[in-house]
């Protein structure tokens, strides 16, 4: 085992505000947790039992399997998000200009050779702070790896935990929490009779069955955070310097490029056999196995339920095999999103003003156009020369959160108010009025928590998505759309289309089948989709689920359907071969050539072939 040594002085208790709950409601000081390796995680999640041995994640097959490790190892993004900094050449260069300096005055590392292990790619030579390297250096360098590599882990041959790495980038605890106390746990079945809240607060475990709990950990730094430590923000001078340009985020987009490691719930109960504990009631056997050893001993009584679900309560509708999975991720991320956007306005330090990455890149950054495509672009209501809110943060939520959600809760009433306070509040003077700003982020930020949790207990059915789907499809309910909201509303429309379809949210093709597993189901091609789908040359459409899935992804192409065009750049640079800034010189060229009457055209052409008609605003 290669060893890399970290000496970043930083606390668990730290880590644990980057990783830890993310609703204020469960704010109090958690216990103290510690980190177990990565490579612990693999042994399970992605090796098979060494023979003789005692599988410790046989009983458990039945709700998770063996790939997560290889999926993140091999194909996800996240794995290489250090190795993305330190790369020679290109990515080491583009690095030290944001910085400022040159990287190694402060790391002491050897980027020039990688080597390759059965199961990870690892750095050859260990990762340290060089000594007397300057504070404000430090301070810069720890503000990158907040996003790109936030928890330094002990390796798997140091038990006592000297040694650490923070190689592995965003690594399996640095979502689901630290892991030492729960590694054995969780293993057993019976963890899904403890409750959420009790995973959370006495072994540390997050709890990424909860959508807005998953959702905001992903904002954090898809969006931003200045409530991490150190703070998750990409200020303006690191883009002026190179970083390239977040994206947009709808989450379900981007776990379907990441490709998920996760199974979603309508999959599980899906089974043959379902999934144990899925519902049924505790017995006293139960109650023993969770008095083992592997559980530590610290749960109450209380800290029980019946079944699964009961255990997870704010997690699931009444009815989650009826749901349709995608859609709810739409609609609650989009809430998320929009709350993260607030959150680093109303959270900002008061002493500073604002940073210009808190305004609407697109309202100083524009084509200055006269025929190309044509000369209409994007009209801002705000008043001319002030920069408003960052547009595309507002495209989904209103209407996912009045499509999915009950009808008029009396926390629409307040976001409506709050997006009209924060849009006068921009307006009000040039870089906005920032009493105005932070209190109508901070009644947003709340406004957001309450439906997106109102959301996450909601049934999110055919009729729901179709509802969705309509509102989405009609220009009426935006019609001040630039690239970033286009973006957001078109990949929307395609999980929402796939979720139509029948296609499943996991890609079959890369899991190994359990014995456990019902056969792959066959896409739900009705006539409107049939029609959508075959497009105006009326292909062929083969009744395979990869094949639904990439033709619904290109439905924004032009030519329809094609790869000869694809205007919104909606297919994002995934895997581990592809790169943001390999894929930036396109990326800007489609922003630059973006026009929202073409986008519109197009949303009617789709409801057109779906036969939906325009739903109101």
């Amino acid at each position: 085992m290669i060893r890399s040594v970290w000496s970043l002085a930083i606390s668990i208790t730290s880590l644990l505000l980057v990783q830890g709950a993310t609703r204020e409601s469960r704010a109090q000081a958690p216990p103290t947790f510690h980190a177990t390796s990565t490579d612990n995680c693999i042994g399970c999640h992605f090796r098979d039992p060494i023979p003789g041995q005692r599988d410790s994640f046989a009983g458990s097959k039945d709700f998770c399997r063996r790939q997560q490790g290889s999926l993140w190892s091999h194909e996800d993004k996240h794995r290489q998000s250090l190795l993305l900094l330190l790369r020679p050449a290109k990515n080491l260069e583009l690095t030290e200009r944001i910085l400022g300096f040159p990287i190694a005055d402060v790391l002491d590392f050897e980027p020039a050779e990688l080597t390759a292990v059965p199961d990870l790619e690892r750095l050859k030579k260990p990762i340290s702070f060089r000594p007397g390297a300057k504070q404000e250096q430090i301070t810069k360098v720890q503000q990158c790896l907040s996003c790109h590599a936030p928890l330094a882990e002990p390796i798997d041959a140091n038990p006592l935990q000297k040694l650490t790495t923070l190689e592995f980038g965003v690594s399996c605890q640095v979502c689901h929490g630290l892991g030492r106390e729960y590694e054995l746990a969780h293993a057993r079945s019976t963890w899904r009779l403890v409750k959420a809240s009790a995973k959370e607060q006495k072994y540390g475990m997050t709890d990424l069955r909860d959508p807005v709990e998953r959702a905001n950990l992903c904002v954090s730094c898809h969006v931003g955070s200045v409530t991490t430590t150190p703070p998750r923000f990409v200020r303006h001078e690191w883009y002026a310097n190179g970083h390239p340009p977040l994206p947009s985020f709808e989450f379900s987009s981007f776990s379907t490029q990441e490709p998920p490691h996760w199974r979603p719930i309508q999959e599980k109960l899906a089974q043959p056999a379902g999934f144990n504990y899925a519902r049924g009631s505790l017995t006293m056997d139960d109650r023993a196995a969770i008095a083992g050893s592997d559980f530590r001993g610290v749960l109450q009584a209380d800290d029980l339920a019946e079944n699964y679900f009961a255990a997870n309560p704010g997690s699931y509708s009444t009815s989650p095999e009826q749901d349709w999975g995608r859609t709810k991720d739409v609609a609650i991320s989009s809430l998320a999103v929009l709350r993260g956007y607030a959150a680093l306005i109303a959270d900002w330090p008061a002493n500073e003003p604002l940073d210009f990455s808190h305004f609407d890149c697109g309202s100083c950054h524009h084509e200055l156009r006269s025929e190309f495509p044509s000369s209409f672009r994007v009209r801002r209501t705000g008043v001319v020369g002030r920069p408003p809110a960052a547009l595309w943060t507002t495209a989904l939520p209103r209407l996912a959160a009045g499509s999915v959600g009950p009808a008029n809760p009396p926390e629409l009433a307040k976001f409506d108010t709050a997006i009209m306070q924060l849009n006068q509040g921009y307006s009000a003077r040039p870089f906005g009025d920032r009493t105005i700003v932070t209190e109508a982020a901070q009644e947003l930020k709340a406004t957001c928590d309450l439906l997106g949790a109102s959301l996450a207990r909601m049934p999110t059915d055919a009729a729901a998505g179709k509802a969705l789907l309509a509102k989405l499809l009609n220009p009426a309910n935006d019609d001040h759309r630039d690239y970033h909201a286009a973006r957001q509303i078109a990949w929307a429309t395609c999980e929402i289309l796939k979720d139509a379809a029948g296609v499943p949210e996991r890609n079959f093709a890369l899991a190994e089948p359990e014995e456990n597993d019902k056969p792959e189901p066959a896409p739900k091609l009705t006539p409107e989709i049939l029609k959508l789908l075959r497009g105006p040359g009326n292909a062929q459409i083969a009744a395979d689920n990869k094949f639904v899935r990439e033709r619904i992804e290109r439905i924004f192409n032009e030519p329809i359907y094609g790869t000869e065009s694809n205007p919104l750049h909606l297919k994002l640079p995934a895997g581990q071969t592809e790169t943001v800034t390999g894929h930036l010189a396109e990326s800007l060229a489609a922003i630059a050539a973006f026009d929202p009457q073409l986008f519109n055209k197009r949303l009617k052409e789709i409801r057109e072939a779906l036969g939906i008609e325009p739903a109101k605003p």
